[in-house]
């Protein structure tokens, strides 16, 4: 009789939810980069929206590294 693996279906769902957060930061990061290269470093917003984009983008990349981890450990413990 074969086994049936199931994976908590949040898994799959955290990955979804961290590609998109690293798609929405990048195309944050690319505005306010080309803001600041059509109007210079003056504006302070853009400058804002960079390094927001930036760090948004790190803190998805690592929820998603996170959630390989988990993904991971739960193949493993069912195998």
């Amino acid at each position: 009789m074969g086994c049936i693996m199931q994976i908590n279906p949040t898994v799959p769902n955290a990955f979804n939810t961290s590609l998109q957060g690293m798609q929405r930061s990048t195309q944050q990061v690319t505005a306010a980069s080309d803001t600041i290269a059509r109007e210079g470093a003056h504006n302070v917003g853009a400058i804002v929206a960079l390094i927001e984009g930036e760090q948004t983008y790190t803190a998805n990349a690592k929820a998603f590294a996170a959630s390989s981890r988990m993904l991971g450990v739960l193949l493993d413990t069912k195998a």
